[in-house]
């Protein structure tokens, strides 16, 4: 049978199937997200510890931004991991790959601890 340009049933791109691999590169790059994220998370309370060094003078940090700085971190953990689940989760149904979603959780992980990080730096160099 030969393609049918107005036949929809011709249009219909097939469906990627995942394996095993899929589920395990989603779990380890999962487990490798958390890891990270609990490391910056971390490192951005130690980071913190520099308001010991501007909290002498009155006036000279910033502990409203100080204080948001604390969950940005974390937050971004928090959403990597529930976009992970779901993306098992739909996996599991429509059995799509998903090791891409933890991927792109880590990068946002990174990229909110290097936000954090400047927030810090700005609350604690006015």
């Amino acid at each position: 049978m030969a393609y049918d340009l107005w036949d929809p049933a011709d249009h219909v791109a097939p469906a990627r199937r995942s394996g095993r691999g899929d589920l395990a590169a989603t779990i380890a790059l999962l487990v490798i997200s958390v890891l990270a994220g609990l490391l910056l998370s971390f490192i951005l309370l130690l980071e913190q510890m520099a308001v010991a060094g501007c909290s002498a003078t009155p006036g000279q940090c910033d502990f409203g931004l100080m204080a948001m700085t604390t969950w940005i971190t974390p937050a971004a953990l928090t959403l990597s991991v529930a976009a992970t689940i779901a993306g098992l989760v739909a996996r599991a149904r429509s059995g799509w790959r998903a090791w891409w979603i933890p991927l792109l959780g880590l990068g946002v992980i990174i990229v909110a601890f290097v936000v954090a990080s400047l927030l810090v730096f700005q609350a604690t160099h006015p």
